[in-house]
């Protein structure tokens, strides 16, 4: 026997409908089924669809599809060697819906091959906040979501501390100097609504799992995470910038912690002293998403290259004469005081406080703690 569970669909709303099954076999397995291929009538339209496990691994489901009236037909038997392959039982699935807008599903049946059709012992579920799992697939990709954690923290300060005192595995975005944990910076564009989503069970694509978010952020750096007690101090120091809390951790045991960190990347949205907003002139006012994002200015940025150009002033070099117009006007700017040691707004000067250099140069001055000099600096690039 059916039964429904907050099934009921909105018109032009996208979602999935689960299918839990409770029989003997195959008891705690769902087929999520995009509700978009009933909004229909259809014959003959192939579907591939994913079959969740109990233990919450998926796979993948064939079928042919055919929407009529107020029912809908799933018939796996026409793809038997696909499905057999992985371990998916052959048979038809009949979805009875209460009527012809088929918005909600009323009964399910299941028929076997050569068999009669006959009430299936299954819950369904209509699911709108789905999260679509995608794991990264390259250290741009994790610096990204990295950066995702820290912006959207301060918006859920509940979450934020769940995930700081539950997380083992951190990786560090050396540029921004963000930690994030493995689990939420494991998945591409991860947000802090997606990972609630998931947590209820309401996701799709890959399985959401630590662990598996472990592996995969292991080998797209080709390393693996280990203890660090200097980046021990370091994750402590950030969770106290970001939460505001300066005992954040009190109480966990911080020699579990393990780390990775990613390579040094750099673009226009994550470098620490190139995080711009055209609506504030002052700079600082912390948003506690970094030791070292803030608030910036582009007038500021924009004063600064007109008065020392676009040349870096530690090498000397110029990106429009080795790269012509594509290099005109490209430079990154570097914020002499550090903005997290001020953490107060003031009005910046842009003469005074800020200079250009290339992002060679400034990865270099932030390879170390406090950043280098840049009197030292050059000394290194001319020896």
């Amino acid at each position: 026997m059916a039964t429904q569970q907050d099934h009921q669909r909105n018109e032009g709303q996208r979602g999935i409908i689960e299918v839990t099954w409770h029989e003997a076999d195959i008891r705690g397995y769902t087929d999520l089924l995009p509700a978009d291929i009933f909004a229909a009538e259809r014959s003959g339209s192939e579907l591939l669809h994913e079959v969740r496990s109990p233990r919450g691994s998926t796979e993948q489901a064939k079928c042919v599809v055919t929407v009529a009236g107020n029912e809908a037909r799933l018939d796996y038997a026409a793809f038997a060697e696909f499905n057999a392959k992985r371990k998916m039982i052959p048979g038809e699935l009949l979805l009875v819906f209460a009527d012809v807008a088929r918005t909600m599903v009323k009964d399910v049946f299941w028929r076997e091959p050569g068999g009669a059709s006959r009430p299936a012992d299954a819950t369904v579920s209509y699911v709108t906040d789905i999260a679509r799992l995608r794991l990264v697939s390259s250290s741009r990709e994790i610096q990204e979501s990295v950066a995702e954690f820290n912006r959207g923290a301060a918006s859920d300060q509940g979450l934020t501390g769940e995930l700081l005192h539950q997380t083992t595995y951190w990786v560090l975005d050396p540029v921004t100097a963000c930690f994030g944990p493995s689990k939420f910076v494991g998945f591409m564009g991860m947000t802090f609504e997606s990972y609630r989503r998931a947590r209820r069970g309401h996701w799709t694509g890959d399985r959401f799992d630590g662990n598996i978010t472990r592996k995969r952020i292991e080998h797209v750096l080709g390393h693996g995470y280990a203890s660090d007690e200097g980046l021990a101090d370091r994750l402590e120091s950030w969770a106290s910038q970001l939460t505001g809390a300066p005992d954040v951790f009190q109480g966990i045991d911080r020699g579990k912690w393990k780390f990775v960190t990613l390579p040094v990347l750099h673009n226009d949205a994550v470098l620490p002293e190139e995080i711009t907003s055209p609506e504030r002139f002052p700079e600082g006012a912390s948003r506690k998403v970094s030791v070292n994002a803030y608030e910036r200015s582009q007038e500021a940025r924009d004063a600064c290259i007109r008065h020392y150009g676009c040349t870096c002033v530690v090498c000397g070099f110029d990106f429009s004469q080795r790269y012509g117009d594509l290099g005109e006007g490209f430079i990154v700017v570097h914020h002499l005081k550090r903005l997290a040691d001020i953490g107060t707004e003031y009005e910046v000067d842009p003469i005074i406080d800020l200079r250009p250099v290339c992002p060679n140069c400034h990865a270099m001055i932030h390879r170390q703690e406090p950043p280098i000099e840049f009197a030292e600096l050059k000394k290194q690039v001319r020896n």
